[in-house]
């Protein structure tokens, strides 16, 4: 006995979007196109994100968002400081060991 083989259906377009591509880095990204929701691929504006531009901020905003940004720079150094000073001691300790070792 043959066993039956299962007919493969059509695949049918239905515009859903299943694994969004609009990714940060990629030459076709656009930041406008940040939607949620089960509207995701669909074209309306309800789902954008609200942005300000820098240029439409008062003097008072434009501080605030300099002063911000200052801050977050530097919460990085200072959290990777200790990374880069553990490689230097490591590397200085071990240029110092080889200087004894071929001397």
């Amino acid at each position: 006995m043959k066993k039956d083989k299962r007919k493969k259906e059509k695949f049918i377009d239905d515009g859903r979007v299943i694994a969004p591509m609009n990714v940060d880095g990629m030459p076709w990204y656009d930041r406008r196109k940040i939607k949620t929701g089960e509207n995701y691929g669909e074209n309306d504006e309800s789902g954008e994100e609200e942005r300000s531009d820098y240029a439409s901020l008062s003097p008072e905003g434009k501080k605030a968002y300099r002063r911000e940004t200052r801050r977050i720079i530097r919460g990085v150094l200072l959290y990777a400081l200790p990374f880069v000073l553990a490689f230097v001691a490591v590397f200085a300790a071990l240029i110092f060991f080889l200087t004894l070792v071929w001397k």
